[in-house]
């Protein structure tokens, strides 16, 4: 992973922050998702937990980071 500008981490942060967004989704879906047979219930949690933890080391790595696009989303949309 390039880390070498603010730019690029904030990128991958963005990143990051989406997938996990997407793997809570599906892991929620009632219905088959696309993932259902490729990849277990187990599998998606374990992806969305070391995304977490890859998110919180970035995190604490550059705390002087702007805010990620989903944190600006949550806050223009009160959501």
């Amino acid at each position: 992973m390039d880390m070498s500008t603010e730019h690029k981490v904030l990128d991958l942060k963005n990143r990051i922050e989406a997938s996990i967004v997407i793997w809570k989704r599906k892991m929620n879906k009632d219905g088959k998702s696309s993932w259902s047979s490729a990849i277990s219930m187990e599998k998606r949690e374990v992806f969305e937990e070391r995304a977490e933890t890859i998110l919180l080391m970035i995190k604490q790595q550059f705390p002087g980071l702007p805010q990620s696009s989903l944190d600006i989303s949550k806050i223009q949309y009160n959501k």
